[in-house]
């Protein structure tokens, strides 16, 4: 009773007047806590099934977070492949660019000596 006054006395003023309750009760001796014991076995239970769905849930989060870092992955060695497929077929056209270039010049060259020749005959 003592350690419940001087809890009243310190506790906020929103919480006071519970423990004076409470110190009330217990000094009458006169109450039925059945009601109070039913409201936290209650709240056990709901408790216990909140945890069962979190748990199933944080199990389902886990799965699609895998799921996830998979595709990530494969993604991943998608664009990488990718950018090397880019860059082979970038040093290709390159590559065709400078014949293209050699073959203009050849033929450019063949046109000049047909021409020397058409006026030599």
């Amino acid at each position: 009773m003592v350690l419940l006054r001087k809890a009243g006395l310190t506790a906020p003023k929103d919480g006071g007047a519970d423990l004076r309750f409470l110190e009330l009760a217990l000094m009458g001796r006169k109450v039925d806590f059945s009601k109070v014991f039913k409201m936290i076995d209650e709240m056990v239970t709901i408790l216990k099934s909140e945890q069962v769905d979190d748990e199933a849930k944080q199990e389902y989060c886990n799965m699609q977070l895998g799921q996830a870092k998979d595709k990530s992955k494969a993604l991943t060695g998608t664009v990488h492949g990718l950018e090397a497929d880019i860059e082979d077929k970038t040093v290709a056209m390159g590559t065709l660019k400078d014949e293209l270039k050699t073959f203009t010049a050849n033929i450019a060259e063949l046109d000049k000596l047909v021409a020397e020749a058409s006026e030599q005959r």
